[in-house]
């Protein structure tokens, strides 16, 4: 794609074609092997450099303990408990989905996490902002996530949790939802592929739950197949519902029927994909050149360009009648 930049590896640069053999595969950046590295002499100290490397792996490891490090609570809420990151995932194991743990946070004494469970193996953690704290260890009088403001934990579970759990139990319970492992997307085509195989007429769609390993957590993907390639997007569900292409809808229902009727449309700040408002230019054409070219042009033909460059309607072809676009076909597959 254009305007999008890799970070390469040159492995071979070709004099006679006046060009260069890259690799991007992160194997080849890193060089662990040091297969493109200089060669070391035999006076080399190699017991020094792995010396070097422990104990600069140590302070990082060091560095993070204390970045990360959590300060005991004193609140007393059913949901709370003095854990961490780890301990909180490790106890949603034997919880249900929609249950909640309040944490400490390791961004201060002045924040909290809520962490819920999504569904198996995936959890979901919000960061709250404390203001207005007597102390560092108790709970701040006004609680925030985002711009939005709570009085207390339970409000922030009734009022916030508990409707994205139950929004995210609606997608889980659909009867299109497949399990692809947190959202791999070579299984989400594997399962494409075969409903197509099955009715090769119909555009199949799936929704599978996002775990940590394949992106953020608590999302869902949505993945269809209009034609021979599939296609992946992502649905986050929010206490009012869902949202989906900077759209937000309050039912399940009402997202994947607008899902229908618009998914031909582009994905919007696609990467590549110039918008509307914004205009289009040859890379490496002058004004020159294009001035130059216009010469050569058919007087009636150039004056039809220009009124559609000053902002006149787009004449209609000459001796082809105009047609209309084709009416949208829903789809056959609910």
């Amino acid at each position: 794609k254009l305007c999008v930049f890799l970070k390469v590896r040159i492995t071979k640069i070709l004099v006679d074609k006046i060009s260069v053999e890259c690799t991007c595969r992160s194997s080849d950046l890193q060089d662990l092997s040091e297969t493109w590295r200089p060669q070391k002499d035999k006076y080399y100290d190699y017991e020094q450099e792995r010396a070097d490397r422990h104990r600069d792996e140590s302070q990082r490891k060091a560095a993070h303990r204390r970045k990360h490090a959590y300060t005991t609570r004193v609140i007393v809420h059913p949901n709370f408990l003095n854990v961490d990151y780890a301990g909180a995932e490790t106890l949603m194991k034997n919880k249900q989905q929609g249950d909640v743990v309040i944490r400490p946070s390791s961004q201060g004494s002045d924040h909290l996490t809520v962490t819920w469970k999504v569904t198996d193996g995936v959890h979901q953690h919000i960061d709250v902002k404390e203001k207005d704290k007597e102390n560092a260890f108790s709970l701040g009088k006004s609680l925030w996530i985002g711009t939005e403001e709570f009085e207390d934990l339970d409000e922030i579970v009734a009022r916030y949790v508990a409707p994205m759990a139950a929004h995210a139990r609606d997608i889980l319970s659909y009867k299109y939802y497949r399990d692809t492992e947190g959202g791999n997307r070579e299984l989400a085509e594997d399962i494409l592929r075969e409903e197509k195989r099955k009715a090769p007429n119909k555009i199949p769609y799936i929704l599978s739950v996002v775990a940590q390993a394949h992106g953020t957590p608590g999302r869902f993907m949505l993945s269809y197949q209009p034609r021979l390639k599939a296609r992946h997007e992502f649905v986050s569900v929010t206490p009012e519902g869902f949202r989906y292409r900077k759209q937000s809808f309050d039912s399940l229902n009402a997202m994947l029927k607008w899902f229908k009727e618009h998914h031909r449309e582009p994905v919007p700040n696609t990467p590549g994909v110039p918008s509307v408002a914004q205009s289009v230019r040859t890379p490496g054409v002058s004004r020159d050149a294009i001035r130059q070219a216009a010469q050569n042009i058919p007087a009636h033909i150039y004056s039809a360009l220009t009124k559609v460059a000053q902002g006149g309607q787009t004449p209609h072809t000459p001796h082809y009648p105009h047609t209309p676009h084709t009416p949208y076909t829903h789809y056959t597959q609910t």
